[in-house]
């Protein structure tokens, strides 16, 4: 039996207080060390050359690092605090159940640090063994990072990391609960050191936000407004002619612009044609050959649209989902970035604080939450950016995702398939995977419902366009303002028995073109020639008053726009890894660039045959070998070279291997379609 005698409430109370004090500080100054030391340990890993080529990485000098480290410690310490706080309220009390033999005093000290303690933890291990385990060679965590957040496996091993964070976080707080004068003298002024150097830094901040271009740096000049609604195919657009009411906010831009019925992208996925679309020129010019974790768009050999702008006094953002991350070298230029998939906040290159808060624990898990939670994340923060730039010239790069796998819209967006019952609540890449290779079937109910959802997924993203558009009104700037909507590829729904993208049918090469200019200029005007995404970028230069660069391969479509025609030459080309194709107005074809005998070329009379079912190549040989040597031309115009500068990050080859762009074994396109052939007595030409 404890013999000691208590003393009573209220003189335990003033004793109380400087311990609970000392606690928070204690919690705020562990907060203030997390994040001290792990904006450190970037610092020092950016500096250590390991990261040698990597283009993510700003340029920074030891000032810029420490306001960074400054910053981020102060951010932990009130983070630390808040969690202190917390803690003392419900920690507290249940120490106070599962250890009844403890003193308050024990409880007060340990349940604020202890908190802090496991959060730093268990959030750091969390996120980081994710791409640690590949790096290290620790296969045997294969069996749970291969999955998704949510799975059992992933959980199975977030629950032991929770175990293993609590038990270190509770040694280490029992070592750090106590009152030493010597303890409490270290923390606090490790704390007014974060303090002071944190208002430093904030007005350093302030000082770096007052100086970015003002209006009259362009004036004269329009916004522009690039919507890339990323595997959007023209086909499931209704100004293209797709019967379901999927667009009606761009059927809406195209009545008051100019649509373009044959846009081709110079690429059937995503890297490759931004770098088109961003530089003018094709492929095999700007060099971003693959998605890859060895390919990076160097921007030190190619100038890009957003550099053009930015050097020209415009603000330039870019908001995007998806895999175009700042380590793939395609952001270069852009004054302030989002990468919402890649689970960071929105980076102002001038400030290198933003550009370390992004790739911070917190930040990033918080970004994950946010995106799960909030599918319109990335027009939301693009629409708040407009807002803040509107009294200046800008160029906004808005990425949508809806329409990419999985296609998973919104509850509300799911409306073109309400009485379906059947399995199919989602489709995957693993799902098409399954499909191409053989392993799976469909219903035609359940084909259906994959377009049904892929609809759907058009339909939000349209809505996004929509959100983006009434911005531009409600502040009074959409008339100053050029609007382009389009793809960057487009997508197989099942046709041929393929599925997503990476192939050369017009499916995926074929993407909506639409431009709402200032005044309505051009208004209801269609363009039927071929034209080119690396068109984009000259036409743009155009109308914004700006010399356009020599050395590109677009040309600017503003004499289509004006209904004018400029010269005949009507080819357009594309080219993934296996293939090359050209097409005119009425003709495509398509050649393996292995020269593989079991694939000759295809010839496809568009004029005829639009979906490109039937190989002409037997029936018009003249007409084959004239766009051989159209496409031969082409080739030889063409430098043969990639860009491979450095190592690529874990975490993003593994955003590369969950979209379904690594480990996927796609069978040669032209053998596969053979090999489905059906006996189906081949149709008449329609143009004989």
């Amino acid at each position: 039996m404890d013999s000691t005698v208590s003393p009573p409430a209220e003189a335990q109370a003033p004793a109380e207080r400087p311990r609970r004090l000392s606690a928070l500080l204690g919690a705020a100054a562990i907060g203030a060390g997390w994040g001290v030391l792990e904006t450190l340990l970037r610092v020092l890993y950016y500096r250590s050359g390991l990261v040698e080529g990597e283009l993510d990485v700003p340029a920074f000098s030891s000032l810029d690092a420490a306001a960074a480290t400054a910053l981020s410690g102060l951010e932990h310490a009130l983070l630390g605090l808040v969690l202190g706080l917390l803690a003392l309220l419900v920690l507290a009390p249940l120490l106070g159940l599962l250890f009844p033999r403890r003193s308050t005093a024990w409880r007060v000290a340990a349940a604020p640090r202890f908190a802090v303690l496991f959060a730093a933890l268990f959030l750091s291990l969390f996120w980081w063994s994710r791409f640690a385990y590949r790096r290290l060679g620790l296969d045997f965590m294969k069996f749970a990072y291969s999955e998704p957040f949510t799975s059992p496996k992933r959980l199975l091993l977030a629950a032991l990391l929770f175990v293993v964070s609590a038990l270190a976080a509770y040694w280490f707080a029992l070592r750090l609960r106590g009152g030493r004068r010597a303890l409490a003298r270290v923390q606090n002024g490790f704390l007014a050191a974060v303090l002071v150097l944190a208002l430093l830094a904030l007005g350093r901040e302030a000082l770096i936000a007052r100086d970015l271009p003002a209006k009259q740096d362009a004036c004269g000049r329009c916004n522009v407004v690039l919507i890339v609604v990323d595997a959007l195919r023209a086909y499931n657009v209704g100004c293209y002619g797709y019967a379901r009411p999927t667009t009606p906010q761009i059927d809406a831009l195209a009545r008051e612009g100019v649509l373009f019925e044959r846009a081709v992208a110079q690429a059937p996925y995503t890297w490759t044609s931004f770098g088109s679309l961003y530089t003018g020129k094709y492929p095999r010019r700007h060099g971003l050959l693959k998605m890859d974790p060895t390919q990076r768009f160097n921007p030190r050999r190619n100038v890009t649209l957003q550099r053009i702008l930015d050097q020209a006094g415009y603000r330039t953002g870019a908001f995007m989902t998806g895999m175009i991350s700042n380590a793939s070298g395609l952001l270069d230029g852009f004054q302030t970035y989002f990468e919402a998939m890649v689970g960071r906040d929105p980076v102002r290159r001038a400030s290198l604080w933003t550009f370390f808060r992004s790739e911070l624990v917190i930040h990033a898990l918080w970004n994950k939450v946010r995106q799960a939670l909030d599918p319109t994340l990335v027009p939301s923060t693009a629409v708040d950016w407009i807002e803040e730039n509107a009294d200046a010239r800008f160029l906004a790069v808005i990425h949508l995702y809806s329409t990419h796998t999985p296609y998973d819209p919104p509850r509300r967006y799911d409306v073109f398939s309400p009485g379906y019952d059947g399995p199919i609540e989602r489709f995957t890449t693993e799902m098409a995977a399954l499909l191409e290779q053989g392993k799976a079937s469909l219903s035609d109910k359940d084909r259906q419902r994959v377009v049904d959802l892929y609809d759907a997924g058009v339909l939000f993203a349209d809505d996004m366009v929509g959100r983006v558009v009434d911005e531009l009104a409600r502040r009074g700037v959409l008339e100053e303002t050029a609007i382009v909507v389009t793809a960057d590829h487009g997508e197989e729904l099942g046709e041929r028995g393929l599925y997503e993208h990476d192939w050369m049918y017009n499916s995926n090469q074929l993407v909506p073109l639409v431009l709402r200019l200032p005044e309505r200029r051009g208004a209801s005007r269609r363009v039927s020639v071929p034209v080119e995404l690396i068109d984009v970028l000259p036409t743009l230069l155009d109308l914004a008053g700006l010399p356009v660069p020599e050395d590109i391969d677009g040309e600017s479509l503003v004499p289509w726009i004006d209904g004018q025609r400029p010269k005949e030459d009507d080819a357009a080309y594309c080219e993934n890894n296996f293939y090359v194709s050209v097409q005119t107005r009425d003709w495509k074809l398509v050649k393996n660039r292995f020269a593989d005998p079991r694939d000759p070329p295809r010839l496809y009379h568009l004029a005829a045959d639009p979906l490109e079912r039937r190989d002409q190549s037997e029936r018009y040989p003249e007409k084959l070998a004239e766009l051989l040597d159209l496409l031969q031309a082409h080739d030889e115009s063409m430098p043969l070279h990639s860009e491979t500068t450095g190592e690529w990050r874990a975490e993003d080859e593994e955003r590369l291997r969950q979209l379904g762009y690594l480990g996927r074994a796609r069978p040669v396109e032209g053998i596969h379609e053979r090999e489905r052939a059906t006996a189906a007595p081949e149709e008449e030409d329609e143009s004989k």
